[in-house]
């Protein structure tokens, strides 16, 4: 069964090399997050609980040190969710501003 080697031997790749998960048996897919999907979602998520505060407010600071340490610990990863957002964000704005010329909300 050479075949069934080579699509696990190439499951294995993209799997370690892109974080890309093959079908489980009966066709289940793994959900696990990748190392980085758990950074960025606990990034996303820490970044939104700091910007919740007003820079006055108390804890306001905790947050923004939490952000700080993960940057700290993976700053290659926090710059690509950075990259990331600021793209969605781009293109988000160029979809709604095409919509607008349209003429259609």
């Amino acid at each position: 069964m050479p075949h069934s080697n080579t699509a696990a031997a190439l499951a294995d790749a993209l799997s370690a090399a892109y974080g890309v998960t093959a079908p489980l048996e009966g066709g289940r897919v793994d959900t696990t997050p990748t190392p980085y999907e758990a950074f960025a979602n606990l990034y996303r998520a820490t970044f939104a609980a700091m910007m919740s505060y007003s820079l006055t407010q108390a804890g306001s600071d905790i947050y923004c040190e939490k952000l700080a340490a993960l940057s700290d610990a993976h700053p290659t990863w926090a710059e690509l969710v950075e990259e990331d957002d600021a793209y969605a964000h781009r293109t988000r704005r160029r979809q709604l501003s095409r919509t607008d010329l349209k003429g259609t909300p």
